[in-house]
């Protein structure tokens, strides 16, 4: 029996040891920047769900959802071919990647990435042009990733959270910044989650108190929402006295029956409006919301200092969804 105590002792320590030592695992802790002040670069949203481009022929999924920066091959290839520094180590990552799927890897590469600032333009279909202004070149230095499993690179959150980043929404662009930009009011406060599993991710869970029809939740902050802009879970959908609509939700995860509201009550912080709610159900957060298709207005995530805040005007259309 005294043999068996101190096994079963000595598993328990080596379990705990391991757990702490995945939770101590970090990431981006040696990144730079060129110009470290003000506005660092402009990131054109091209693409949904968030699609960015850092610069011409270079792309990135951002995605609060991902726990680490992966990036490609391809990608790899192409800032060696521009003589951008690329260092292989080698350091154990475990977390959820651009997919959503669970992945382990033990190589990583420190990589310099070219931002610029951008002019917009329309072409004659109204497609937005892009065009980067002359002699905005910041080149981000020691920014890591780990190797892509799918087939586009992606900006995690463990890369996101260092930044403030903000929501150009005239201009359907992201900005990053070191400090604060101007013009800017609290909204709601952020909060990270604690709990042992979600302690294991290399990257932060952000979450935002909001609430759906007065039915108040804890929501994940997750910038890979393609349509839906508030995701509850589907057996949650009698709190509505609206009408609901029948939908289907496409993730990189796959295709979801959901059921819609059009005019679903929400509140977040200090701010309420009607808005589309998506109950439906997936193996992801049971409950998320995407502020970049929430508001028509800029919106500053403040990741460091943990909090949402908005302009306090807007100058776009709402948009509405045809049912």
């Amino acid at each position: 029996m005294k043999k068996l105590i101190i096994s079963i002792s000595i598993v328990i320590v080596v379990a705990l040891i391991a757990f702490f030592g995945i939770c101590l695992l970090s990431s981006q802790t040696e990144l730079t920047a060129d110009r470290n002040h003000g506005q660092l670069c402009d990131l054109p949203i091209i693409n949904e769900p968030v699609y960015v481009m850092a610069a011409p022929g270079l792309q990135f999924k951002m995605d609060t959802g991902a726990d680490f920066s992966a990036i490609t091959k391809r990608d790899l290839a192409y800032l060696d071919s521009l003589g951008y520094k690329i260092e292989e180590l080698t350091y154990p990552v475990f977390g959820r990647n651009g997919r959503g799927d669970l992945a382990f890897h033990t190589k990583r590469y420190r990589v310099s990435i070219p931002t610029y600032r951008y002019t917009t333009s329309k072409d004659s279909l109204g497609n937005t042009l892009y065009t980067p202004i002359e002699g905005t070149l910041n080149v981000l230095h020691n920014v890591d990733f780990v190797p892509a499993l799918t087939e586009f690179s992606v900006l995690g959150v463990d890369f996101l959270e260092k930044f403030k980043m903000e929501f150009k929404c005239d201009k359907r662009m992201i900005a990053l910044h070191f400090e604060e930009p101007e013009g800017y009011i609290p909204c709601a406060k952020l909060n990270i989650s604690y709990a042992p599993d979600k302690l294991l991710w290399l990257g932060n869970r952000y979450y935002i108190k909001a609430a759906v029809e007065r039915h108040p939740n804890n929501f994940f902050i997750d910038t890979g929402l393609y349509k839906a802009m508030i995701k509850m879970p589907e057996n949650k959908k009698s709190i509505t006295r609206n009408q609901l609509y029948n939908d289907t939700v496409t993730s990189l995860r796959g295709k979801y029956p959901a059921y819609t509201d059009t005019d679903a009550w929400i509140s977040i912080g200090d701010r309420e409006g009607v808005y589309y709610a998506f109950y439906y159900d997936n193996d992801e957060e049971d409950y998320a919301l995407n502020p970049i298709n929430i508001y028509n207005q800029d919106v500053l995530i403040d990741f460091p200092g943990k909090e949402l805040k908005l302009r306090p005007y807007t100058t776009t259309i709402p948009r509405k969804l045809r049912y």
